[in-house]
């Protein structure tokens, strides 16, 4: 019987290309240019049926006008294709070549293309499982990658003459955004300050664009504080769209799936169940690509369970609050993403028998964790995405502990908070209902003048008392109702001879504030263990509940602020 054969594909260099970008469009075609030498080592194959990962179906077809790179760094491929490479490769650099403007010598010696065929079984694995894993399509694949990508590739002439950042500008505008953005008339990859006020786009589309055609120029890396002036200073927008704190701040996330290791040991060998998977995997990347437009982000890359986006930190909503308008902000795109990923990977029809009680992978269920950065807009964008990855990694530290949003807001004052937010419950993968409270929290914000300031000024010298009634629902109830005066805001609301302007306004702050109520109360619940003492330092019991409450009312403030607080 023949032994089952495949060719395993790495490229790069990736962290060292990213490395070079230091505004949004650069990290973009960054990422993009591994996409897309993906993409044509695929097309040159000839049989995108013969993949395993990354598998889709219309693989070749779906990617297009996306706006991100969908092509992983890695591929297998069911065969062996040895032979067709080296043609494959030549032809890319030839391509990258004339529309980089970069010498063909320098990208051959530059870009990495490895590759490795192998039979199955392969005995690299000798533990316990090792039979089992030795079968396995990916982790034979991935353990043969992970040291070829060991051998350094250097260019060894001469560099100097090297622009990488012109000719990934070159690269964007002649190749890239073509084929990404192919129903833009003219596209160029927004900036920073574009990004973060993205609501004022979507509110007056029209008026936006005079504005940035006015004052962005990203040729000439003009300060982009005109533009944001001319925004505050104009009358197209209305009252209740104003520059705030948040639209002079950026968030830069980076998302990883939880568990994917164990569902790929899971489907072992079976080259149609590791096809599924992949497939499952690409669907996400579209619907979430989507997601990320949809609320005003640019991805970067979206590779299966592998994400890298930008995005505003908040969106105005007129809709929210009874028509008065309000703010969600960037946790609900996350919580918007996860519904993608249950959807296409948990709930997916070949695959959930696996998660079911009795299934290979009851108890651990696929997630996705997030970093999220949220820096000033002239904050180096290199650090910021350097603080994702870290946040990243924070939120993924904890073995069979995972499912969580790791955030940190660098503020322009050089201080900075943040908090990690735990979407699974103990013992279980369903998300707890402190997590549901908190999104239900910061994605409908009312911008009723002083409402977050006052909250704060009140709860922050109450910290001992409200750890101590906490999650008793019987003491902590009447304390809200006293201090935020509940039955004064409640005769508001009914008292039909006051302008039913005022009355939403009260119904918007009291549902807000019992949000916050509820909150707090469910945190002592769920994480009992965390029931600490508020930090007296920016280390101490940083996730204690007290300090979790704070910090989330710390965020929303400066969402709702007109002036950055120093």
């Amino acid at each position: 019987m023949t032994k089952p054969t495949y060719t395993a594909i790495t490229i790069g260099p990736i962290y060292k290309t990213l490395s070079l970008a230091r505004k949004t469009r650069e990290l973009w075609g960054a990422s993009y240019l591994f996409s897309f030498i993906m993409r044509k080592i695929i097309e040159g194959l000839g049989d995108e049926q013969k993949c395993c990962l990354p598998f889709h179906s219309n693989i070749l077809k779906e990617w297009k006008d996306k706006g991100a790179g969908l092509f992983p760094d890695r591929l297998i491929y069911e065969g062996d294709v040895s032979d067709a490479i080296p043609g494959i490769e030549e032809n890319i650099i030839k391509i990258l070549s004339d529309k980089s403007g970069l010498d063909s010598i320098y990208l051959q010696n530059y870009i990495r293309i490895y590759f490795t065929t192998y039979s199955l079984p392969l005995p690299i694995y000798k533990d316990d499982e090792s039979i089992e894993k030795n079968y396995n399509i990916i982790m034979v694949a991935n353990k043969l990658l992970d040291a070829l990508e060991l051998k350094g590739k250097y260019y060894s002439g001469n560099i100097s003459g090297i622009d990488w950042k012109k000719a990934i500008d070159n690269l964007n505008g002649k190749q890239f955004y073509t084929e990404a953005f192919q129903n833009s008339k003219k596209f160029e990859f927004p900036s920073i300050a574009e990004i973060a006020t993205f609501d004022f786009y979507d509110y007056k589309p029209e008026a936006y664009e005079a504005l940035v055609k006015q004052h962005i120029t990203l040729q000439e890396e003009k300060d982009q504080s005109d533009f944001l002036n001319a925004l505050k200073n104009s009358t197209e927008f209305g009252d209740k769209l104003k520059l705030r704190t948040y639209h002079k701040y950026i968030a830069v996330v980076q998302g990883d799936g939880d568990n994917i290791g164990k569902t790929i040991q899971a489907i072992g060998g079976d080259k149609k169940m590791v096809q599924k998977f992949s497939s499952a995997l690409f669907d996400f990347a579209l619907a979430a690509t989507d997601e990320i437009k949809k609320y005003g982000g640019k991805a970067v890359y979206v590779g299966g369970d592998d994400v890298l986006f930008f995005a505003p930190v908040a969106v105005f909503n007129e809709n929210l609050n009874e028509g008065n308008g309000g703010l969600s902000s960037i946790f609900g795109l996350l919580s918007a993403l996860d519904q993608k990923f249950e959807k296409y990977l948990i709930n997916h029809p070949d695959l959930k028998e696996l998660y079911k009680e009795g299934g290979k992978l009851h108890g651990n269920v696929p997630s996705m964790s997030y970093g999220v950065s949220i820096t000033y807009s002239k904050y180096p964008l290199n650090e910021a995405r350097d603080t994702a990855y870290a946040l990243l990694q924070k939120a993924k530290s904890i073995k069979d502990d995972k499912n969580k949003i790791c955030f940190k807001l660098h503020k322009h004052s050089g201080h900075s908070f943040g908090f990690t937010v735990n979407k699974k419950e103990k013992n279980g993968g369903k998300p707890p209902l402190s997590y549901n409270y908190f999104i239900k929290m910061v994605t409908n914000i009312p911008l009723t003048e002083g409402l977050l300031l006052s909250i704060s000024t009140k709860l922050a010298p109450l910290h001992v008392l409200l750890k101590e009634i906490g999650s008793d629902k019987p003491r902590l109830n009447p304390f809200f109702e006293q201090e935020f005066e509940y039955e004064k805001l409640e005769k508001t609301i009914n008292n039909n001879s006051l302008p039913a302007s005022v009355r939403e306004e009260a119904k918007s702050q009291l549902t807000f504030i019992k949000s916050i109520e509820e909150f707090y109360h469910q945190l002592c619940v769920d994480f009992k263990e965390h029931n600490l003492p508020f930090p007296t330092n920016a280390t101490e019991a940083s996730d204690s509940n007290i300090a979790k409450l704070y910090s989330t009312l710390r965020f929303i403030k400066h969402l709702t602020d007109e002036e950055d607080e120093q």
